[in-house]
């Protein structure tokens, strides 16, 4: 729970603070990103998903990389 806190500090942070912008849009890019790669894999190991975990991992990549194109 302490990690997450973080990251939302972070993130609300960036939003009000210049300084701190940069950090979390790296933050929020490899955290979207890294969810995304989990349920690609967990269609990898599991099967087909249901439709709205498709749109969900759609979502994070597409969300994940304009994060990094924001830097």
């Amino acid at each position: 729970m302490g990690l997450y806190f973080g990251m939302i500090v972070i993130w609300v942070l960036g939003a009000f603070r210049g300084t701190f912008t940069r950090p979390a849009l790296i933050c929020c890019g490899v955290f979207m990103l890294g969810l995304a790669f989990g349920r690609v894999l967990s269609f990898i190991v599991d099967g087909q998903p249901h439709w709205l975990l498709i749109v969900y991992a759609v979502l994070e990549v597409f969300f994940g990389v304009l994060a990094l194109v924001l830097l």
